[in-house]
């Protein structure tokens, strides 16, 4: 199974099969009761590209220029040309134990974040960075007040600004100079300071909506959702759904958000709890994602241009394939991922959706060998 920080990949655990899965559980409220599922195939076509040389992809993102970027496992940034062929920049990102992940991109630059954590249980300060085209990389200077909070989450708007979320660990106490804040950050490097949706505690995801404005999530352990924007922030609207370690927007104005829960029938597999609610903070469904995660793993998942969900990964034995959950819980299922490298591919958790529609993932073969795959769906 696969899973990540922010938005990146995985290796997977399992929890449902293919062809014999026709429901799943959703919770509506408290309850879980059963929604009917198909198991329609997704029409369309696989393209695989080898990837050169040693290194490993951690992380996919589509740049609001449509350039499609990638991390390594070492933090090292590189590109996929729209042929498939995956090269390093040369720069190596800031971070501490965990990869560094990619925020935002653009033709500002590429904006990254990093925790610079000295030791596994040790949460270090978020460290931030713009990487310009010249492939010069800027270092963030936070205020003192904020400096020493660690990262939420992050994503950038439509005029190249980051947004980050920076949380406070110690609950409503304060530890030292670690406090609750919602960042805004120019290209020129200018920070703007906003109070966080719940004050002191646990600064969450944060996504661009349709709107055009960042909503980010905060508080523990009932989350409220803020809005955000250059101009000030509208904050304290309560969600249903509990806490939620992801958050993507769809094009209709809601938003998915999602949780891991352990799959249904077992005891150490987990899955996804998936919700779809408004800006109003209303839940309007819940599902189960029967797609197994790696709690230590990256764990992508991307929103097409219709408001669906889509991951990669598998359900118990079946082989890896790209999953597409539709608004109303609906799951339907790619051909499995094809051969390459005389092995059948497995998804690395990584994904992306670009403006052509097009999904992308990495997957290795059982020799180790990195791959790309990009699947155009009909």
């Amino acid at each position: 199974m696969r899973m990540h920080s922010l938005s990146s990949r995985s290796q997977a655990v399992i929890c449902g099969t293919a062809a014999a899965l026709v429901s799943v559980s959703a919770v509506t409220g408290s309850s879980l009761t059963a929604t009917a599922q198909t198991n329609t195939g997704i029409q369309g076509s696989f393209s695989v590209f080898a990837v050169p040389g040693t290194f490993h992809i951690q992380q996919l993102s589509v740049g609001s220029d449509g350039t499609l970027w990638f991390v390594t496992p070492q933090s090292q940034l590189g590109t996929i040309s729209s042929s498939g062929q995956a090269a390093l920049t040369g720069v190596v990102l800031p971070h501490g134990n965990v990869p560094a992940v990619i925020a935002g991109a653009g033709p500002k630059g590429v904006w990254s974040y990093g925790q610079n954590d000295t030791a596994i249980y040790s949460k270090g300060a978020c460290a931030l960075d713009l990487v310009t085209s010249d492939n010069i990389v800027n270092a963030v200077t936070l205020p003192s007040v904020a400096a020493q909070s660690f990262c939420g989450g992050a994503a950038a708007d439509g005029s190249g600004n980051l947004w980050v979320s920076l949380s406070n660990q110690c609950g409503s106490r304060t530890c030292g100079q670690r406090v609750s804040f919602v960042v805004e950050i120019t290209p020129a490097l200018v920070v703007t300071l906003f109070p966080p949706a719940a004050p002191g505690v646990r600064a969450g995801p944060v996504t661009l909506a349709s709107d055009g404005a960042i909503w980010a999530l905060g508080g523990y352990p009932r989350q409220q959702l803020g809005r955000y924007t250059p101009s000030g922030s509208s904050t304290g609207i309560q969600i249903a759904t509990g806490e939620l370690t992801g958050m993507l927007a769809r094009p209709d104005g809601t938003f998915w958000g999602w949780r891991p829960i352990l799959c249904i029938g077992q005891t150490t597999e987990f899955c996804l709890r998936v919700s779809r609610f408004s800006a109003g903070g209303a839940t309007s469904s819940t599902y189960l994602f029967p797609v197994g995660i790696n709690l230590n793993g990256p764990d992508q998942l991307g929103v097409s241009s219709d408001g669906s969900l889509w991951r990669a990964g598998n359900e118990r034995t079946e082989p890896d394939r790209f999953f597409r959950m539709a608004a109303n819980g609906t799951i339907d299922r790619s051909a499995a991922f094809p051969i390459a490298g005389g092995s059948v591919l497995r998804d690395d958790g990584t994904l992306a959706v670009t403006g052509t529609e097009a999904i992308w993932s990495s997957a290795q073969s059982s020799s180790g060998a990195e791959y790309l795959l990009r699947f155009q769906p009909v």
